[in-house]
This record gives structure tokens, sequence and C-alpha cells, in this order.
């Protein structure tokens, strides 16, 4: 088969708009999850608070919670990129409404204002954003170290998560030998366990939690107590996934692209994010919809991501290769494998 000119032309753009299930901006399953907001009122006070989505019968529900409680939402409504949330309230002999206005111009990112209309009374408002808390698969290997404060050189450990919910376990390896875990626990942003050791005939319990960093990363506190509750050291650790920890740092997270072929220039969205088995990708086209690319990994240096499109009954894999320069941005180019000499092309990245 050889692909022709114009077929070749329209393949190029068609990689990043076909695929393995494009997702549609307009999905309300993408904000399922936790999100931390912050509205901001007249006066400049900034209050915090809890937004969780969750998806129920097919209908998208959501839940605030603050330091009053929790506020289940009356209704949430998505349109593209638009989100509004409304809650009709009545509490104390007032009465009125509650309404956000939000657009998520960045994936797990929303701005917008709030506003509230009592009845009888006149309405306020303020600026008003969220952000999308990470979530952490913790399953497999992370390395660790551990600080006292009694001083000390810093202190490696390894640690292995099965299981995840009530079932999640977890060891710890050090060179003294690997130990299983008691009372771990984990809600998607807080790690916490315990560890039983015997130290010079004296039984005690090192209690460590960690909370999850905005790179997905685990920083945290430990204690170690006697069985009488005595608390005789305490410090600080760190965790990183063991496989993924040098790829994150590199090109995981938002990239503006620039693809190129005859001349031409398409603007893309990227997404790069860590998965168990190392990395996915996500392209966004110009209206907004994501794209699961099949496959993305980081090896030496070189980011490769290929995707692949059906041509007269063929699926042609497009496969698109660059090097992450000292100044950040991703330079390379793209083909059709198997035509290489027939269809390629260059493109380039920027980080957002």
């Amino acid at each position: 088969m050889k692909l022709k000119t114009h077929q070749l032309f329209a393949l190029t753009f068609a990689a990043l708009t076909m695929g393995s299930g494009a997702k549609d901006r307009s999905d309300p399953a993408r904000l399922v999850g936790i999100w931390d907001a912050k509205g901001t009122a007249p006066n400049g006070e900034v209050r915090d608070s809890l937004l969780t989505f969750e998806m129920k019968d097919g209908k998208l529900l959501c839940t605030a919670s603050g330091e009053q409680g929790e506020m289940p939402m009356d209704s949430v409504m998505v349109d593209g990129k638009k989100i509004v949330i409304e809650k009709k309230y009545d509490r104390n002999g007032n009465s009125g409404s509650l309404t956000v206005n939000a657009t998520e111009n960045t994936a797990g990112k929303l701005d917008g204002t709030w506003s509230i209309e009592p009845v009888g009374g006149d309405k306020i408002s303020g600026a008003w954003e969220a952000t999308k808390q990470q979530v952490v698969e913790l399953k497999g290997s992370w390395l660790a170290g551990g600080l006292s404060e009694n001083g000390g050189d810093p202190y490696p450990f390894k640690l292995e998560f099965v299981g995840d919910g009530d079932e999640l376990s977890a060891t710890s390896t050090t060179d003294r030998g690997t130990r299983q875990l008691e009372a771990v626990k984990f809600d998607g942003k807080w790690l916490s366990f315990d560890s039983k050791v015997q130290l010079e005939g004296n039984a005690l319990t090192i209690s460590a939690k960690a909370e999850v960093q905005d790179d997905g990363t685990l920083s945290g506190t430990f204690q170690t107590k006697r069985a009488d509750g005595e608390v005789i050291d305490k410090g600080t650790w760190t965790a990183a996934p063991e496989k993924q920890e040098a790829v994150a740092a590199d090109v995981a997270g938002e990239w503006e692209t620039i693809v190129n072929y005859g001349g031409e220039n398409r603007d893309y969205g990227l997404i790069i994010s860590k998965n168990d088995g190392g990395l996915e990708a996500v392209a966004i086209d110009q209206e907004g919809a994501e794209h699961p690319c099949q496959s993305a990994s980081f090896e030496d240096g070189q980011l490769t991501i290929s995707t692949s499109v059906e041509y007269e009954g063929d699926d042609v894999e497009i496969r698109y290769e660059a090097t992450l320069g000292e100044d950040g941005k991703l330079d390379g180019k793209f083909y059709a494998v198997g035509y290489e000499e027939q269809f390629k092309g260059t493109w380039s990245g920027t980080r957002k």
C-alpha cells in the first residue's frame, strides 16, 4: 500500500483526533474526585472548602464541605468547559440561592465566581477557584528516607504497597530485612501506618503519616514510642515511586504542542501523566476534546508517543519522538511506521 500526498496530509492530523476512545471535555465524569476550593469574600477574606464530585445513576453529584460541615449541592450542570453548581438554602429564617459559575480552561483547574442571592436582600459575589487533588496509586515500590530530629544521617527504606481501600497492605524493607506494616490507611490524600520493632529488647512502635504532594510524592512525619507511650524519637520522611521518580520530574504535566507537516502548523494540547506501567498521554484538539494515545514512554531523554489511525482497513501507527532539551522544551519528529519516507514531519512542545 502506498499512501498518496493528500492522504498523508489528512492522516497527519487525524492521528491526534482519532484513536482509542476520544473523550469529550463535556463529559462530566472527568470532574469525579476531590477538589480544593477557595472563595474570596467581598472584604478580601479567603475561605477554603472541599468539593467532592461523584457519578451516581449516570448523574453528576457534588458535595461541599467546610467549617460548617457537609452540604450536598442541588445541581451540577456541565456544558463543555463551563460548570455551574447551584444550591437553594433555607436556614434560620434566611433563604436564597448559592451559585458557582466556573470554567475549566486547564484540566484539573476551575476558575470563576461565586454568588449568593438572598430572598429580599442584595446579591453578593466574589472570585472562586478549585484545583483537583491528584490521585496517587500506591501500588508498587516507593523509595523513602527518614530524618530524625535527634540528628544523624538520613535513613533509607523501601515501601511496597499491595491492594487498595480496606485491602491495602504494605511492607517496609531496610538493611535489617523486611517487615509487615500495620494499620495501613490511605484516603487518597493522607497515608498512615505503624511499624512494630524490637530494639535492644525494647518493643517500639513507629507511627508514620504523610500527605500526597503536588508532584505525586509523599512527605510527612514519624514518631517512635515505647510500650508505655513515651516518645523517644521523631522526625520527617519522604517517598517517591521507585520506577516513575525520574519520569515525573522530566515530562509529566501539561504541554502546548505544534505539529508541522508540509509547512502547515496545527496546535494541540498534550497531557502526560504517570500510571502503574510508567506513562500515558492524552492529546487535546482545538475543540477541547481529549484523545488518549496508545502508548507513551520516556527513556534516555527521549519521549515516544504512539497513536493509530485506520486507513483502508489497515491500522497505521503514527509515532511521535522528541528530545527534552536543557531549556525544558520538547523538539522532535513524527512519522508513519512503515512509511517513514512518504509521511514525516516535525513537532515541538512547551510546558504550560
